[in-house]
C-alpha cells in the first residue's frame, strides 16, 4: 500500500493547549482503436499536434482520433477510451459567436455552468501546478443562473458573442451537464473542484451544544461558499496547530478538494503531513459515523472479545482514527472526548483493506479541506467537512469537454481536452 501505515501504541493521555485545541503526435490510420485515447492518456506534445477545427467550428486538420474532416465541434464527457463517453452536444461558431446546442447530443441536458478560454500560446491557458485546468478562471465564465440565462437563446442552446475567434490558435471549452426535463443524473466527482469557491470564504468553527457530537465540531460556511455553504459536520487533520471555535470569530479561509493537489505550502512536516491518504479519510468518513456499531478489534486486526467496552462509536474514536492516517504526531488533545482504542482499530483495520483508492460515488459523502487564515499571516488548523453527492437514476450528469473524445489532452491528470483554432 502507498499510504503511511504504522503501529499505535496506547499513549498517556496529554493535556495540550495546542493541536485541535480551542484558543495531453500525430496518429496513423494502422493505430488499433482499442489503443486510443482521450484525455490524460493523450500525448502531451506541442498544441499543433491537436485537432484543429475553422472558423465554423468543423474539423479541418486531423490530427488525433479517427472521426473525419468536416466533423462539428463536440462535448463529450465520462471519456475514457474511443468506445467511452457521452456526447453532450455541439459547438459551432457563427462570426464572434460560440454557439452551444445541447439538442445535438445524446439524452436531454442543462448546463450549470459554461467556462471558454481563447489563447495563442498553451502557457496561456490557467492551469495548476500538475498541469490541469482551472475552468472556473477561463475568462468567459458563466456559473449561475443569472449569468447562463443571459445567454441563452432557447431552452438547450447558448450563444456567447464578441469573441475574435480568428486571432486566437487555441481553445477551451468545458461546461457542466445536468439532465433536463425529464431526465436525471448523478452528480460527479471529477467536476468537485471546479465548483468550489474560487476566493476566501468566511468560515466558523463551533462546538456542538446541547445536541450530541455528530463530529469533532461543526464548520459553518458562509454564503460566498456557494455549493459548501452552511453548516457541515467538521474534523481536524493537524494536530499540531490551533484552532478559535466560536460561534462569533469568523475566519477567512481557502477551500480545496480533497482530491486535488494541495499548495505545497500547506502540506508536509508540521502541515498537513500525509494528503495522500486523503482517499482513505473519504472512505473513512463514507462508512464510520458517530453511533454505529463495530466489532471490536485488536492491533493486529483480529476480533476481540473484550466485554467491558461498548462497541458503539464516539467522534473521538474517528477523529483518532483520522489523525491516524494524516499525521505522525500521536499526541492527541484532551478535548476530542470519550475514545478507545479497540473501537479505533476496528476503524483502522476496515479503511486500510478497503479504502486504497476510493472515489465517492453515488449517494457517497465528498471531503474538502478549509484552511482558515490568521492574522499573522499563516493560516491555523486546517479542517475537513464531508457534504453529500446526489443520486438518481438515469442518464448522468458530469463535466464535458469540447473534442472531449478525440482531443488532445492537457499536461495533467483529468479528462480536460483543448483544440486548435483555423486551418492554414
Amino acid at each position: 500500500m502507498k499510504k503511511r501505515i504504522f503501529t499505535i501504541t496506547l499513549l498517556t493521555f496529554i493535556v495540550l493547549f495546542t493541536g485541535c485545541n480551542e484558543d495531453s503526435i500525430t496518429f496513423s490510420e494502422e493505430i488499433s482503436l482499442e489503443s486510443l485515447k482521450a484525455g490524460n492518456d493523450n500525448p502531451k506534445t506541442d498544441p499543433a499536434d491537436a485537432n484543429y477545427f475553422d472558423l465554423t467550428g468543423n474539423l479541418c486538420i486531423k490530427n488525433f482520433g479517427y472521426q473525419p474532416e468536416g466533423t462539428p465541434l463536440e462535448l463529450w464527457m465520462g471519456v475514457g477510451n474511443q468506445d467511452a463517453g457521452t456526447k453532450v452536444g455541439e459547438v459551432t461558431f457563427i462570426g464572434n459567436c460560440v454557439r452551444i446546442d445541447l439538442t445535438r447530443g445524446e439524452g436531454i441536458y442543462d448546463l450549470t455552468a459554461i467556462h471558454m478560454d481563447f489563447v495563442n500560446d498553451y502557457d496561456e491557458f490557467p492551469t495548476n501546478k500538475p498541469g490541469n485546468p482551472k475552468a472556473g478562471h477561463f475568462e468567459y465564465n458563466y456559473d449561475s443562473s443569472e449569468k447562463l440565462n443571459s445567454v441563452r437563446i432557447a431552452p438547450s442552446v447558448y450563444e456567447i458573442c464578441g469573441i475574435a475567434l480568428s486571432g486566437y490558435n487555441l481553445g477551451a471549452i468545458h461546461v457542466d451537464a445536468i439532465p433536463g426535463e425529464g431526465s436525471s443524473g448523478v452528480s460527479s466527482v471529477e467536476d468537485f473542484e471546479n465548483l468550489l469557491p474560487e476566493g476566501l470564504v468566511t468560515m466558523r468553527v463551533e462546538d456542538y451544544v446541547n445536541e450530541p457530537n455528530l463530529s469533532y465540531f461543526k464548520l459553518n460556511i458562509g454564503e460566498n461558499g456557494g455549493i459548501i455553504a452552511g453548516e457541515c459536520e467538521a474534523w481536524c487533520i493537524d494536530p499540531d496547530r490551533s484552532i478559535t471555535r466560536s460561534s462569533t470569530y469568523n475566519y477567512s479561509a481557502n477551500i480545496y478538494s480533497s482530491y486535488e493537489t494541495l499548495p505545497s505550502e500547506i502540506t508536509g512536516s508540521g502541515n498537513i503531513e500525509y494528503p495522500e491518504n486523503l482517499d482513505l479519510v473519504n472512505y473513512l468518513l463514507n462508512n464510520f459515523a458517530v453511533g454505529d456499531e463495530v466489532q471490536l478489534m485488536n492491533e493486529d486486526c483480529s476480533s476481540s472479545d473484550a466485554s467491558d467496552i461498548t462497541k458503539i462509536l464516539t467522534s473521538g474514536d474517528i477523529q483518532r482514527a483520522i489523525w491516524y492516517f494524516m499525521d505522525d504526531d500521536m499526541i492527541y488533545s484532551s478535548t476530542i472526548g470519550p475514545w478507545d482504542q479497540k473501537r479505533i482499530n476496528a476503524i483502522i483495520c476496515d479503511v486500510e483493506l478497503n479504502g486504497d483508492g476510493f472515489i465517492p460515488g453515488c449517494d457517497d459523502y465528498i471531503v474538502f479541506i478549509a484552511i482558515p487564515l490568521n492574522n499573522v499571516g499563516g493560516f491555523d488548523q486546517p479542517v475537513i467537512c464531508k457534504i453529500p453527492m446526489s443520486c438518481e437514476s438515469g442518464i448522468g450528469s458530469g463535466t464535458a469537454w469540447a473534442d472531449g473524445k478525440y482531443g488532445i489532452g492537457f499536461l495533467g491528470n483529468q479528462w480536460a481536452t483543448y483544440f486548435g483554432i483555423g486551418c492554414d
